[in-house]
């Protein structure tokens, strides 16, 4: 009767398990980096959003952004979306991952040099 009860609460246990963490053992190799670089990208996008307004607000005027998104924005977006399909057509998926990872390694640091007016 012990072992029945148990082995029913265990199913049950399981069975929420399964509904609240769907991913199975196998699974977390994976998931957990996964997981960890989205809370990461998350954070730095929220990070430098607000750091953006803040400039642009300070220094621009809040009538600014709206045209800094069209003008500026926008028409990187666009150069970023041409290059990375160039790329992306001559290059295998890994290779094209390196280009951009050692172009931002390289540009990040830089932008410290770079004057900003105020």
């Amino acid at each position: 009767m012990i072992n029945n009860n148990r082995s029913m609460i265990l199913d049950k246990l399981s069975q929420v398990k399964q509904a609240v963490f769907p991913i199975e053992t196998w699974e977390l190799k994976k998931f957990l980096p996964l997981a960890f670089m989205m809370m990461l990208t998350i954070y730095v996008y929220s990070v430098l959003r607000s750091a953006k307004d803040t400039i642009l607000i300070n220094d621009l005027g809040a009538e600014m952004i709206s045209v800094v998104k069209l003008f500026g924005v926008l028409p990187s977006a666009v150069v970023f979306l041409i290059l990375y399909s160039k790329v992306s057509n001559l290059f295998s998926r890994e290779r094209v991952f390196y280009i951009f990872a050692a172009f931002f390694w390289t540009l990040f640091p830089k932008l410290r040099t770079v004057p900003i007016p105020s």
